[in-house]
């Protein structure tokens, strides 16, 4: 399909377009039954805090090797494009391309705070980093969300105030769950495959969204 290609620190990684259609595979383990469309919950999220103010907002990821990471970080791209905006590469976060550097989670956060424009809002788009980060950021006294707004992922095992408060994309994991039971039962009763489906995740605001700082 049609790509671009897109900034991720020193780095560069193909992006499909939009449009292309759901339920790609990347080739990492078995198709999955329900496609989730990160890509625009993501973007909407974006917008939402480009909407508030925000120009300087960090997207922080673990990899951009699966297709699921690379739809995140598209939806980051398009809300900028969409509004008229630049994206700075610098604020796009690889932590698995940081870490093989011997960079930590603190480091990553004295990186952003050194930069000349310190970015005023965050997407953690994986769900494991978020309460570590935010850990981090009030370690360097960094209010949340005075000082920066943050965006992430909810899982499903996480628990405690900090998270409920989390401005949060929450992903329909027992529909797809469902779904994927009844592709199973399906092909083993009918040697057929159910067909899949696709699953929206839905944002919410909640407590850790405000104005940048300078508003």
């Amino acid at each position: 399909g049609r790509s671009k290609r897109v900034w991720v620190g020193q780095r560069q990684f193909c992006l499909l377009v939009r449009g292309i259609g759901p339920g790609v595979h990347d080739g990492h383990g078995p198709a999955e039954a329900a496609h989730h469309d990160y890509r625009s919950v993501v973007a909407e999220a974006t917008s939402y805090l480009i909407k508030l103010g925000h120009r300087r907002i960090v997207a922080v990821t673990n990899t951009i090797n699966y297709f699921e990471y690379r739809e995140k970080f598209g939806g980051y791209v398009d809300a900028f494009e969409d509004n008229g905006l630049e994206q700075n590469h610098n604020w796009l976060i690889n932590w698995d391309e940081t870490r093989h550097k011997g960079k930590t989670l603190d480091g990553i956060v004295r990186y952003l705070l050194d930069l000349p424009q310190k970015p005023t809002a965050c997407l953690c788009l994986w769900d494991e980093m978020l309460v570590p980060l935010c850990e981090v950021l009030r370690k360097y006294g960094i209010r949340i969300p005075e000082d920066m707004s943050i965006i992430g992922f909810e899982s499903i095992t996480s628990g405690g105030s900090i998270e409920n408060s989390i401005g949060a994309i929450r992903v329909p994991v027992i529909d797809a769950g469902k779904h994927a039971a009844r592709m199973l039962i399906g092909s083993i009763e009918d040697n057929e495959n159910a067909q899949k489906i696709t699953l929206y995740p839905t944002f919410e605001p909640r407590q850790t969204c405000a104005k940048p700082p300078s508003l």
